[in-house]
């Protein structure tokens, strides 16, 4: 005989059962849910959330870039299926989302994501998605490549 233990939002565990309901059983559940947890959500941004909910993220547009480097990024994220897990929020098709990267990021269009947010005023704000969005990663010669090239470019006379 098999016990199911629900891990998250997305990740179920059959685990066998020896003897009925036991403390060691009980403290292997306990410890299995804490490791699952911290792979899924390593910042333990979903333990802290003021509101958590699942939804199908439909399109993030972006709105916006700070001038920083790397550019802070501001998106408007559209999602329909909205299920609340934690908290109290208005039915909302939109929140606003950002994130620090050099590259726009990819995100999981038409995939059922987990979001912890927070509402401001009357707007939400989304603090975590899992699954995040996919950042594009430059190595380091190729960086360096590309800054030599920009100073050239800079250094170059400007035709009058």
């Amino acid at each position: 005989m098999k016990r199911i233990v629900k891990l998250g939002a997305v990740l179920l565990l059959a685990i066998p059962t020896l003897t009925s309901s036991t403390r060691a059983d009980e403290e292997l559940i306990r410890r299995l849910k804490n490791e699952m947890a911290a792979r899924i959500d390593p910042d333990n941004q979903l333990a802290k959330a003021e509101i958590v909910f699942t939804a199908t993220l439909a399109g993030a547009i972006e709105v916006g870039i700070a001038k920083k480097y790397p550019p802070i990024r501001m998106y408007t994220l559209q999602f329909t299926g909205m299920k609340v897990t934690r908290g109290k929020v208005p039915v909302k098709t939109k929140a606003h989302y950002s994130i620090q990267a050099l590259h726009a990021p990819e995100f999981p269009v038409g995939e059922t994501c987990t979001f912890a947010a927070r509402l401001v005023g009357d707007e939400l704000l989304i603090d975590y998605l899992s699954p995040g969005p996919r950042i594009q990663t430059v190595d380091r010669e190729t960086r360096m490549k590309e800054l030599e090239q920009l100073i050239r470019d800079q250094a170059k006379p400007k035709p009058r």
